[in-house]
């Protein structure tokens, strides 16, 4: 089938309008609502207490000090959805003449050690790492040791553990 040669232009020149009106053509015709759904998964975590009080060892170090130790394996086991952070608080310490603690952390094989006390401030790990712990429940220790004078005294330390949201 063969156009004439005049048809032709007229055919690309309608073509052409065709394409330039549609937008309107369309927008005339249609109407247009969007829906936006959100939600959020809220932080999850919880940290279950295997063993709420804890014998500590004693072992003399010199004539002036003694050590009491406690490295107890899986005492709490945590829970959670997202990467953590963890902060060991001192909340008390009671006995004749505490010369100074530290409390370690023990979770997934990775050993750090969040506190160094002679004034009650906690220091967090250099560099922060953050702790991927499973939903259905990841072991952890809490260790600690203090250094303490030779008199006869009872000692107990309050451990407040707590388990943050990682942030970047």
């Amino acid at each position: 089938m063969a156009f004439p040669e005049k048809s032709i232009p007229h055919f690309f020149l309608c073509l052409i309008l065709c394409y330039l009106a549609y937008p309107f053509a369309e927008k005339a015709n249609a109407q247009t609502n969007t829906t936006k759904y959100t939600a959020n998964v809220p932080f999850i975590c919880s940290i279950q207490n295997n063993q709420p009080e804890i014998a500590m060892t004693y072992e003399p170090k010199d004539q002036s000090s003694a050590r009491l130790t406690a490295n107890p394996i899986g005492n709490l086991t945590i829970t959670s959805n997202s990467l953590i952070d963890i902060s060991l608080d001192l909340v008390s310490q009671s006995g004749l003449e505490i010369q100074s603690t530290k409390m370690y952390l023990l979770i997934d094989n990775v050993f750090s050690k969040l506190y160094t006390d002679n004034s009650l401030s906690y220091q967090a790990p250099s560099p922060r790492v953050p702790y991927s712990v499973s939903n259905s429940g990841t072991p952890l220790s809490t260790w600690l040791n203090a250094d303490v004078g030779v008199e006869p005294s009872d000692y107990q330390f309050v451990v407040r553990v707590t388990c943050l949201e990682h942030t970047e």
